[in-house]
């Protein structure tokens, strides 16, 4: 073989090897089968979808359960009593006493917003919610938990955040009367009138 003959054959193995081992590479990074590796396909597929994306205005579903925002109401940070809205979400039921239960416990357990601080203490509880021909929704509350609400300020924001919630998300409810352990009361823990109903209007919103 001559020497310009060994040099061809050289060069012939060389991008031979070159091009099986560019081969190699690609199969690698594309996941070994042809097809791009799972987190690859994942980040291509949702970018630029903002994380809400599908969670709209008026329903949302999440494993075939409906959901609809709300209007929470929260006592807000300030001396006077000013009730500060927060967003929150309920499963959708077509009975208005089991989206008013929900927005109940929303209002107990309170929900995260800045300024605003949650009217019921630790340990309040309540024992249901009806909602009667004249368009009144009755929050039954423990009658253990009232023990608990110290002053007239924190009874009333309780009293107004229930009303509010209720009257603000629901067709069905004008008003709201609360009870105490099934059983109408002058007060609730000594200082606040509920012999009455409310409309969620006799408080201002921050």
């Amino acid at each position: 073989m001559t020497r310009s003959a060994a040099i061809a054959s050289g060069l012939v193995v060389g991008v031979f090897v070159g091009l099986v081992l560019l081969a190699l590479f690609v199969r690698v990074m594309r996941g070994g089968d042809g097809a791009a590796p799972q987190a690859v396909q994942e980040t291509e597929e949702t970018a630029g979808v903002p994380d809400d994306a599908g969670d709209e205005d008026d329903s949302a579903a999440a494993g075939g359960v409906k959901t609809l925002p709300v209007t929470v109401y929260q006592r807000a940070g300030t001396r006077s009593l000013l009730l500060k809205p927060a967003g929150a979400r309920i499963v959708w039921f077509d009975s208005p006493v089991e989206r008013a239960r929900q927005l109940v416990r929303h209002v107990i357990d309170g929900v995260r917003a800045e300024g605003a601080v949650r009217p019921a203490p630790s340990g309040m509880g309540y024992n249901d919610v009806y909602v009667d021909d004249n368009r009144i929704a009755w929050v039954d509350l423990a009658g253990e938990g009232t023990s608990k609400l110290v002053g007239a300020d924190m009874e009333e924001a309780l009293v107004a955040c229930l009303t509010r919630t209720l009257v603000d998300n629901l067709n069905e409810v004008q008003r709201v009367g609360i009870l105490v352990d099934g059983e109408p009361r002058r007060t609730l823990a000594g200082h606040v009138d509920i012999s009455r109903t409310f409309t969620g209007r006799e408080w201002p919103t921050l």
